[in-house]
């Protein structure tokens, strides 16, 4: 091969090697779930935050999903939470939820909550999907601290009453447009 078709095949070998990394690898990437997947029976049970990351302080909601069936052909349960008790709990403490359905998902139901504290909670649940029995603690991803986010860091001087008012407002504002 002379030397001008030899860097036209290189160019070209290369062109296809770019072309198919930047077509092909989107369809390949899939997002990063931080949800947890549980399996009673013949539901399927998955919980998570509605937002996150998650932040002391911030108007979140717990979130669960009931869906009956296997894997992509599984089926939205509407009204799946009738029969079950959900709490969250943070240590030793436990406080009950109460339950929406999502306005967009079916078989999705969510429980607005701020998490107050740095750490671990989870989802007790409790009570049947059917004919189904459900009895588990389920862990939701870790809460981090605001302070990870806020800037200029609180000082404590008399200036912070300020900047915790607008926080308040910034968290009004948040809770009206989240109802």
């Amino acid at each position: 091969m002379n030397r001008p078709l030899r860097q036209i095949f290189v160019t070209a070998v290369l062109f296809s090697l770019v072309a198919t990394i930047v077509f092909v690898s989107p369809l390949g990437v899939k997002p990063a779930e931080a949800h947890i997947t549980k399996v009673f029976g013949n539901y399927i049970v998955q919980v998570g935050w509605d937002d996150e990351p998650v932040y002391t302080g911030l108007v979140n909601a717990a979130q669960v999903t009931i869906k009956k069936g296997s894997g992509d052909t599984a089926q939205p349960v509407i009204n799946a939470i009738k029969d079950l008790q959900i709490s969250v709990k943070y240590g030793t403490i436990t406080k009950p939820l109460d339950f929406l359905p999502s306005a967009t998902v079916d078989g999705q139901y969510h429980a607005p909550l701020i998490p107050t504290r740095v750490g671990t909670y989870s989802l007790i649940i409790k009570g049947n999907v059917a004919d189904q029995a459900i009895d588990a603690e389920i862990p939701l991803d870790d809460v981090n601290s605001i302070d990870t986010l806020n800037f200029p860091t609180s000082t404590g001087s008399s200036s912070d009453a300020s900047v915790n008012m607008g926080q308040m407002g910034t968290l009004v504002n948040q809770l009206t447009s989240d109802i």
